[in-house]
């Protein structure tokens, strides 16, 4: 008789990774409950892997901003829908640089609202745009993310988030959305 083939399994973390049963993948909750072999095979991928190996695809942009956009995704809080904004930057790629999903204030309550067990509690999305898309990628927010707030940062707090000096015309150089 010959040997059957294990079944495979696909879990999805930034990317997809496959294990063999009989590893009960929905019991899963963190690379930790995965084999060890599998975990160290996450690991050698993420130190060599390209933008475009990632699930979440942003040809134009970096490992880390498709790393970003996963953790963006899974966020899903009162009205924001992580995944409903990733599809939306994604298919409107065009109109922006970067994203990161960060607290409006600064704090660390997201850090430990996760080690206690909770999820991470970012409220604001920051997205730098293309240049000359700006009011484009400001229409998509308001009509789309469902958000409490959407304006441009002002001028010094860009400067002083982004670590510029110069006075150089940072007036819609970073969108802001917020959700209460």
């Amino acid at each position: 008789m010959a040997k059957e083939k294990p079944k495979l399994v696909t879990l999805r973390v930034c990317f997809d990774i496959t294990v063999e049963e009989p590893y009960n993948i929905e019991e899963c909750k963190t690379l930790a409950d995965l084999p060890e072999e599998t975990q160290a095979e996450i690991f050698e991928y993420i130190n060599w892997a390209q933008p475009e190996d990632f699930n979440v695809m942003v040809q134009t942009k970096s490992k880390t901003q498709a790393i970003w956009l996963e953790l963006i995704r899974m966020v899903k809080c009162n009205r924001f829908n992580g995944e409903k904004i990733v599809q939306l930057l994604l298919k409107h790629q065009e109109l922006w640089k970067a994203v990161t999903l960060e607290r409006d204030y600064g704090d660390l309550i997201g850090l430990r609202d996760m080690s206690e067990g909770g999820e991470w509690s970012a409220d604001t999305l920051y997205i730098v745009p293309v240049e000359g898309k700006e009011e484009q990628l400001e229409q998509l927010a308001r009509q789309n993310f469902d958000a409490d707030e959407v304006v441009w940062v002002k001028k010094y707090e860009v400067c002083e988030r982004f670590g510029e000096y110069t006075a150089d015309d940072w007036s819609k150089k970073l969108l802001k959305v917020w959700w209460d």
